[in-house]
This record gives C-alpha cells, sequence and structure tokens, in this order.
C-alpha cells in the first residue's frame, strides 16, 4: 500500500471532521433550506457519516492496528459519543441514536485485555444521565429505548462477570439509574 497504518487513520479521522464541518456548511445553504426533496436531510446524513467515520478510524487506530492504548481508544469512543449526541440537538434523533450505541458499546471494541466492569458502572451511569436529559428536553422515544436496554446491559454485566467482585457496586449503580428515571 502507498499509505501505512497511521497515515490511514489519519485521513480517516480528517474525513469524518471534514464530512461533520461539510455538514454545518450543507446546512447553511439556502438549496437545503428550502428542499422539499431528500436533499434537506443531507446535512444530517453528512453528519452521521462523519461520526461513523470517525468511529471507524478510532477502532482501526486501537483495534486492527495498535496505534494507541485501550485507555485513549475509551476515552475517544466517549468523546466521539458525546460529538454525536451534541450534533443532535442539531440534526435530529438518528445521531443521538447513533452516539448512544457508540457510547454503550464502545467499551467493548478498545481492545483492552480482562479488567474489571466495575470501573465503567460510573461510566454507564453518566451516559444514562446524559441521554435521560436529552430525553427529557427533546422526548425521543428511540434515544429513550436505547437508553434503558444500554444502561441494562452494563447492569447485566455488572452482574453476571465474575470479574466483579463487589456486593455493592451493582446495588448501587441500579439504584442511581431508578433515581435518575425518577427525576426524568
Amino acid at each position: 500500500g502507498w499509505f501505512g497504518p497511521t497515515a490511514r487513520t489519519v485521513l480517516a479521522g480528517l474525513l469524518g471532521v471534514g464530512l461533520i464541518a461539510g455538514s454545518y456548511r450543507a446546512r447553511a445553504l439556502n438549496v437545503v433550506q428550502e428542499a422539499q426533496t431528500a436533499v434537506r436531510h443531507l446535512p444530517s446524513i453528512m453528519a452521521g457519516a462523519g461520526v461513523i467515520t470517525l468511529f471507524g478510524a478510532t477502532l482501526a487506530a486501537g483495534v486492527l492496528y495498535a496505534l494507541l492504548p485501550p485507555p485513549i481508544i475509551f476515552v475517544l469512543f466517549a468523546a466521539i459519543a458525546a460529538l454525536a449526541v451534541a450534533l443532535a440537538w442539531m440534526y435530529g434523533p438518528a445521531l443521538a441514536a447513533l452516539g448512544l450505541m457508540g457510547a454503550y458499546v464502545g467499551p467493548f471494541f478498545t481492545g483492552a485485555d480482562g479488567g474489571s466492569p466495575l470501573m465503567l458502572l460510573p461510566y454507564a451511569f453518566a451516559v444514562t444521565a446524559g441521554a435521560l436529559g436529552m430525553i427529557r428536553e427533546r422526548g425521543r422515544p428511540l434515544v429513550q429505548m436505547l437508553e434503558q436496554e444500554g444502561a441494562m446491559l452494563w447492569g447485566l454485566l455488572g452482574i453476571f462477570d465474575p470479574l466483579v467482585h463487589s456486593e455493592w457496586a451493582v446495588p448501587v449503580y441500579a439504584l442511581g439509574c431508578a433515581g435518575l428515571g425518577c427525576m426524568y
């Protein structure tokens, strides 16, 4: 190949950022704003493609090419998921759903060997709280469904994973999620 692993992942990341920047530009165009056809969805499609490209570049950098250590990959997955949820305020619930899927499932793809999900329960709680905040403000049924399934996934992982040797972590997580549900 003409490009090595580092160049491939950097170019993929730049493509993702370029697609998201292009979505902002496309959103401002009169042709897109006044369109009565599928063209009006172009900015959200470009933003979604940019987010997926960023997830893919991060996955390639961590798991495929081992260019970055698992903690950095985890932080990048969380940042991309937060970006997707932020973009959802402009472009709609599909990007929020994409961000939530990346936030809840991303830690499985960090490439880390072993490790305890005990450390990830606070992260899952923070993702759940953010999703519930968006649901409260915008009322998105798809986002609500993904939030409930993601929170349940991490709760079940905490219950059934033999690496979790804590009698209090999962009940505290469950009570915290129930408290969030009562607040929102």
